[in-house]
């Protein structure tokens, strides 16, 4: 398992789960666990998700999380080429990323603050998976995933089904109109 950044869990709420970041709660129920994040805190490999991974990782994930990271990667083609590369064939991803504001007010009526350099409408998300051809198992925007904070969030779950090679950036580029990008990165 290959989680983007060192994710803390807000476990106040969940009784079983005693473990404050990602890495404790998935090592200790027998997954193994990789984080990657450029600032290396709490066991993370210190790796910038911008710049080409080491061959070790390539075709190594079966699952690979981005629970709120990749809204913070300026390279947006560079960071989703590496999770395609070190990804296996039959792997699953899950994004759970801040939601377009505007996508957000037009579903579900709330306006949210952005989060990030980068909020994603979800058809950034369908129209990656038609490019790549991964199969789509779930995305939504499913208020019960929600932070406290009202932030909305794109949910995608898809899989890799084939060992293809990731899309150009031209064809990356036809997504950007789905990508809501703040070069100041509000409320990072």
């Amino acid at each position: 398992m290959l989680e983007l950044g060192n994710q803390c869990i807000n476990n106040k709420d969940i009784e079983h789960i005693n473990e404050k970041w990602g890495k404790e709660y998935f090592t200790n129920i027998g997954i193994n666990h990789i984080s990657m994040d450029w600032n290396g805190n709490n066991e993370a490999l210190k790796i910038d998700l911008t710049l080409p991974l080491d061959d070790k990782f390539c075709n190594f994930f079966d699952l690979v999380t981005n629970c709120g990271t990749t809204e913070h990667i300026e390279l947006q083609y560079e960071v989703f080429k590496n999770l395609h590369n070190c990804a296996k064939v039959g792997c699953f991803f899950t994004n759970s990323v801040p939601l377009d504001t505007e996508q957000n007010i037009e579903i579900h009526g709330v306006p949210t603050n952005p989060h990030g350099l980068y909020e994603y409408h979800t058809k950034f998300f369908e129209g990656l998976c038609k490019l790549c051809d991964y199969k789509i198992i779930n995305i939504n925007t499913d208020r019960a995933t929600w932070a406290t904070n009202n932030q909305g969030f794109c949910n995608a779950i898809y899989k890799k089904i084939n060992n293809n090679s990731f899309i150009s950036k031209t064809e990356f580029e036809q997504l950007n109109k789905y990508l809501k990008y703040y070069p100041n990165g509000s409320n990072a």
